[in-house]
């Protein structure tokens, strides 16, 4: 389970509107970049949402946070927002 902090303010929830912090290891040594997402398919939607949608991370990130690497694309959310949801009804 995903804690408050990450959730978003908004379409019904009240979380902290914290991005996720993201690190990994052990990429294949071939691995040329990297991509994110992070889907809910729980949303009441009917169809989930689609939060958080990141690509052309280079190979040599290891770490993703509210400030992408050079080279990285922040796509569209289900909100039609780029980047990871954090939307504040205050």
């Amino acid at each position: 389970m995903i804690p408050y902090r990450f959730w978003a303010d908004s379409f019904g929830c009240s979380g902290g509107n914290q991005q996720i912090r993201l690190a990994w290891t052990g990429a294949p040594a071939d691995t040329r970049s990297f991509a994110v997402t992070m889907y809910d398919p729980d949303a009441p939607t009917g169809a989930g949402f689609r939060h958080w949608v990141t690509w052309d991370v280079p190979d040599t990130a290891h770490t993703l946070n509210s400030t992408l690497p050079a080279g990285a694309v922040a796509g569209t959310d289900d909100a039609g927002a780029p980047g990871y949801l954090r939307w504040s009804r205050r």
